[in-house]
C-alpha cells in the first residue's frame, strides 16, 4: 500500500469516526439558539454556527453520517438490480438479452437527473427514497459489466459439465456464475460510492435531494450557498468534507479494484 492510500484509508476512518462521534456531542444537528446565530470559529463551536444558531460542527457529523447511508444504499440497490439483470441477460442471452440490452439502450437515452426526479416524486424525498432513486437509475453500468462477465464464464468447461450433469439454470448461476463473478461486483460496488455520493450532494444542492431539516452535506452546502459572500465558510466547509469523502472513497475503491485485478492474473 502506498503512502497515497494510506493517507486516502486515514481520511476515510477520520470522516467514519466524526460521524460516529455525533450521538456523543453536545449538540444536535438541529438545535437552534436564536442568542448564538452565526458565530465564528471558536473553542465551544469549532466550525461555528449558522444563521440559525445551530452548530454548524454538529451538522457537519450527521450530515457525514446521511451522505454514507444514502450512497451506500444507493449502491446496494444499484448493484444488486445490475447484478441481478446482468446475469440473466448474460445466461440466457437470445431473445431475453436482447430485450434486456433494448431496455438499457432506452434508460440511456433518458438524463440521468430526469429519472431520478419522477422516482424521487413518486417515493418521496427521504433518505431511503433518494437512495433507491438513484439506485434504480444508477443499475445499467453494473449490468453490463456483470453481462459481459457472464458470458465469458457460460462457455467454459465447469459450466458445461454442470449443465450435462441436469443442473437448473437457477442452481448454476448461484452454484458456479456468481461466485466467479463476485470479486467483479464487489469491485463494482465499492466504485460506485463515491459516484453516489457525488449525486446525492448534487441533487440537494439543487434543491432535488433530501428535504431539509435533513441535514447531508449536500443540503448544508446549499444552505451556505445563499450567503456566500458574506459568510462563506457555511458553504466551504460542508463542501471541502464533500470533496474529503469523495476523495478518500475513491482512492479505497481504486485499491480494492487493483487488488482484485491482481489476483485475477
Amino acid at each position: 500500500m502506498t503512502l497515497y492510500e494510506k493517507l486516502g484509508f486515514a481520511v476515510f476512518i477520520l470522516l467514519i469516526l466524526i460521524a460516529l462521534s455525533y450521538p456523543f456531542l453536545p449538540y444536535t444537528y438541529y438545535e437552534q439558539n436564536p442568542e448564538k446565530v452565526l458565530i465564528s470559529f471558536s473553542r465551544e463551536h469549532i466550525f461555528g454556527t449558522d444563521e440559525l444558531g445551530r452548530d454548524l460542527f454538529s451538522r457537519i457529523s450527521y450530515g457525514i453520517g446521511v451522505s454514507l447511508r444514502v450512497a451506500f444504499l444507493a449502491t446496494l440497490t444499484a448493484t444488486l438490480l445490475g447484478t441481478t439483470i446482468g446475469i440473466i441477460s448474460g445466461w440466457f442471452g437470445g431473445s431475453v438479452d436482447i430485450i434486456i440490452m433494448r431496455a438499457i439502450d432506452f434508460f440511456i437515452s433518458i438524463p440521468e437527473i430526469i429519472l431520478i426526479v419522477i422516482v424521487s416524486f413518486v417515493l418521496g424525498r427521504g433518505e431511503l427514497s433518494i437512495a433507491t432513486a438513484i439506485g434504480i437509475v444508477s443499475w445499467i453500468s453494473v449490468a453490463r459489466v456483470v453481462r459481459s462477465e457472464v458470458m465469458k464464464i457460460k462457455s467454459m468447461e465447469f459450466v458445461d459439465s454442470a449443465i450435462i450433469l441436469g443442473n437448473p439454470s437457477w442452481r448454476i448461476m448461484l452454484r458456479h456464475i456468481l461466485p466467479n463473478i463476485f470479486p467483479v461486483v464487489i469491485t463494482m460496488l465499492v466504485l460506485r460510492i463515491p459516484v453516489s455520493i457525488l449525486t446525492e450532494s448534487g441533487l440537494s444542492f439543487v434543491g432535488l435531494g433530501l428535504r431539509p431539516p435533513a441535514s447531508s452535506l449536500g443540503v448544508l452546502a446549499e444552505e451556505g450557498f445563499r450567503a456566500i459572500s458574506l459568510f462563506p465558510r457555511l458553504t466551504i466547509i460542508p463542501s471541502l468534507f464533500i470533496v474529503l469523502l469523495v476523495w478518500s472513497s475513491n482512492v479505497i475503491g481504486e485499491y480494492i479494484s487493483s487488488r482484485q485485478r491482481r489476483t485475477s492474473l
